[in-house]
């Protein structure tokens, strides 16, 4: 815990803490739409790519707009992608498609700090356990996913919490990008050595 932080955490339904939100059901596989639109592909690497996006061309009802800090989480897909999440920076303007549901955080807690929850292995197994299987995909449902335990703090500990997970995060981000860069040069260094 940090310092100053004693009181315990409360166990809530994820339905209690985010709203749930289905996309807009279109057709997203248009290359050449004015409008950009979440498809499965968007978080398949566990960010939204925007390189992954599809587009609509008739602008989509202001309700499926993404604003920052909103969650996408893979509600139908393979097994293995199924409770993939990834969560919105406001870095462009964005709608929200189907066969990813959107959580909308409530002023009970702080989205990175719910982001960061949904992203752990307890969750991850927790959505693999509760999925429907089909022949070639599953899926969890809105209702289902509402009932997904966690547990929060206060808001201000929750925010401590994310800043600091975030700021590890960039750490080990910038830490792997100095090793694939070290990898780098020891190829390039071997594949000269014995020419």
């Amino acid at each position: 815990r940090f310092k100053g932080f004693s009181g315990d955490w409360e166990q809530r339904k994820l339905g209690d803490l985010v709203i749930i939100r289905s996309g807009l059901s279109t057709n997203t596989q248009k290359r050449d739409g004015l409008y950009k639109i979440t498809r499965i592909e968007t978080i398949s690497e566990g960010v939204i790519n925007e390189n992954k996006v599809g587009t609509v061309s008739t602008k989509p009802d202001n309700k499926f707009l993404m604003h920052t800090g909103d969650i996408l989480f893979s509600n139908i897909n393979s097994l293995s992608h199924i409770g993939k999440v990834a969560i919105f920076n406001g870095s462009f303007v964005l709608y929200h498609g189907m066969n990813l549901l959107r959580l909308i955080t409530t002023s009970l807690v702080n989205p990175y700090f719910i982001y960061y929850e949904l992203t752990t292995t307890g969750h991850k197994t927790w959505a693999k356990a509760h999925a429907n299987p089909a022949v070639s995909q599953a899926s969890i449902n809105q209702h289902e996913l509402s009932l997904e335990t966690m547990y929060i703090t206060s808001l201000v500990e929750q925010e401590q919490t994310a800043r600091l997970i975030n700021k590890l995060r960039t750490l080990i981000t910038l830490q792997q990008k100095q090793i694939d860069k070290l990898n780098s040069l020891k190829k390039s260094l071997l594949q000269n050595m014995f020419i």
